[in-house]
Order: C-alpha cells, then sequence, then structure tokens
C-alpha cells in the first residue's frame, strides 16, 4: 500500500528532519543561536512587564490594595487561558510547520508588549495581559526541531546552553528596563515599546531559518492527535512522578515568590524609600528578589 494511503495515524515524512543523529545538520549552531535568542527576548519581556507592574498601575491611580489583587489575579489568568492550547500547538507545528508556530508566539508576545505599553486603563492592561497565554507552546517545538537537527554526542550541552536562555532573561530583562528608564529617561510605555519591536525581530529570525521537519508527520484530526499525546505522557508512570515533583517544587517557589510580592508592596526598605522610582539599581534589587512586586516610594 502507498504510504500517502495508509491507514495509520503516522507516516514517515517525505525528507527526514536528521538522517544521521551522529553528525546531525548543516547550520545546526545557527538555528540554536536563533532560538536561544528568541527565548531570551521573550523572557526578558515578559519579566519587565512583571517586574514594573506595580509602578505601572501606580501610574494609572490603582490603589495599593487593588494592585494586590489585580497581580495575584492575572498572574495566574494568562497561565490558565493559555495552556489548553499548549498541545494544540505541537500538533500544529509537527503536522504543519514548526517555524510558523514559534514565529505565531513571537508575533504574539509583540502584541502583548505592545497592548501593554498603550494601555491606559487598568482594564486595557488586564486585556493585553490575558494574551500572554497565547504565547506558551514555543518552548518545546523549538526543543524538539533542536533535537533533530543537533549531532547526538552534543544534545545534552546544547539543550542545556538553550534552557539557560529563559533564566538569563529573566534576570537581564528588569535591569536592562531601568537602565533604559533612568539611563536614557524613557518612559515604562517605551520600554515595553522597545520589547515588543525585539519580538518583531526575533519573529523575523525565525522565519528566516529553514523548516525542521519531524521524521514522522501525525496524520489525523488535530483534536485527537492532542488528545491521544497528552493521554499517552499521563500514561507513563516516570512522568506522572516528574509532573508531581516539578508541581510540588513550582507551588512552593510561587507560594513563597506571592509572600514576598505582599511583603513588598506593603513594606518598603529604607534604600527604596530615597531612591528613585526609576533607579536601575532598584529596579535590579526588584528583580534580583523574584518578587516582581516591588513598589519603589518615596517618604
Amino acid at each position: 500500500m502507498p504510504p500517502s494511503t495508509r491507514p495509520a495515524e503516522q507516516r514517515p515524512a517525505a525528507e527526514p528532519s536528521s538522517p544521521d543523529p551522529d553528525r546531525g545538520q548543516p547550520g545546526w549552531p545557527t538555528l540554536v543561536t536563533v532560538f536561544w535568542i528568541t527565548s531570551l527576548v521573550e523572557a526578558a519581556g515578559v519579566r519587565q512587564i512583571f517586574a514594573f507592574l506595580p509602578a505601572y498601575l501606580t501610574e494609572m491611580g490603582v490603589a495599593e490594595a487593588d494592585r494586590l489583587a489585580f497581580i495575584g489575579i492575572f498572574s495566574s489568568l494568562i497561565f490558565i487561558v493559555g495552556a489548553p492550547f499548549v498541545p494544540l500547538w505541537g500538533v500544529w507545528a509537527d503536522k504543519y510547520s514548526r517555524k510558523a508556530v514559534i514565529a505565531r508566539s513571537a508575533l504574539v508576545e509583540a502584541v502583548v508588549f505592545g497592548g501593554v505599553a498603550l494601555s491606559r486603563e487598568p482594564w486595557q492592561l488586564a486585556l493585553s495581559l490575558l494574551l500572554v497565554g497565547f504565547q506558551l507552546g514555543n518552548t518545546g517545538v523549538m526543543l524538539a526541531a533542536i533535537r533533530d537537527v543537533t549531532p547526538r554526542r552534543r544534545l545534552g550541552t546544547t539543550i542545556g546552553v538553550f534552557g539557560a536562555s529563559s533564566a538569563i532573561g529573566f534576570a537581564v530583562g528588569p535591569i536592562v528596563g531601568g537602565l533604559l528608564v533612568d539611563g536614557l529617561g524613557l518612559s515604562l510605555s517605551a520600554v515595553f515599546a522597545t520589547s515588543a519591536l525585539a519580538s518583531v525581530g526575533t519573529a523575523i529570525l525565525v522565519t528566516l531559518t529553514r523548516e525542521i521537519r519531524p521524521s514522522v508527520i501525525p496524520q489525523g484530526r488535530v483534536l485527537a492527535l492532542a488528545y491521544g499525546a497528552i493521554r499517552a505522557v499521563l500514561g507513563d508512570p516516570s512522568v506522572r512522578r516528574i509532573f508531581l515533583i516539578f508541581g510540588v517544587a513550582s507551588s512552593r517557589f510561587i507560594g513563597a515568590s506571592a509572600r514576598r510580592s505582599r511583603t513588598l508592596i506593603r513594606w518598603t526598605p529604607n534604600w527604596v524609600s530615597t531612591a528613585s522610582p526609576t533607579s536601575p539599581t532598584c529596579w535590579a534589587k526588584a528583580a534580583s528578589s523574584n518578587s516582581g512586586a516591588m513598589v519603589p516610594r518615596r517618604k
């Protein structure tokens, strides 16, 4: 029976993405570099939003008690809104185009950051933040492409280097934002607009890379494939244990961050009370606290 008429749910791709796993594909370092930059820009922009969100809400005239509720609710909602789409992005990437799914994420980032920059009322900011959830789903796709093109003997190191991009982005995003405000005199809106432009740049970079197709192309309805993937993953006992461990660790981290956020909003150390609200030193310390919710105040 010809491959195109197979009843199976999957068939081999016309051009396997990595015919020689030991050697990898030509140009794989370039692809990894583009994905590394893409991940860093995303993490830096998202972290800037949450690091400067309390100050941004203050500029909008939101009371302190309402700031706490706003940050808490929307920090959770953005992931709740986007999480159901993550399996679908993975299926669409393997079925149609990984590059398109990754570029989609970068363009959604640009819309989110641009929307935040243009927001002048809390409800406008809330709508923009909810779109953050639709950025999700690109990291797994990038990892799948990296796995398919990287030489087997360098795969572990390469994935480790790529994984560091998000951490670096989270660390430097607020610091760069503080320097832009304090050093160049930019407004917070201009900082978010700069992140939007950077995201558009990463989308262009991704579109200039070549398409990396999986060695096996999924066949069938998207929803059925997504459900089957979830069922297969959750049916593995080792994966369930990993999810449990990760979930417990994440919940403890999020809980600790939330407690620090409440403390830092209600109680301001002396070095913040005497610092400029836009001082890069102040915001660098806010970023290093992992709270993302420090509001500089003057006496």
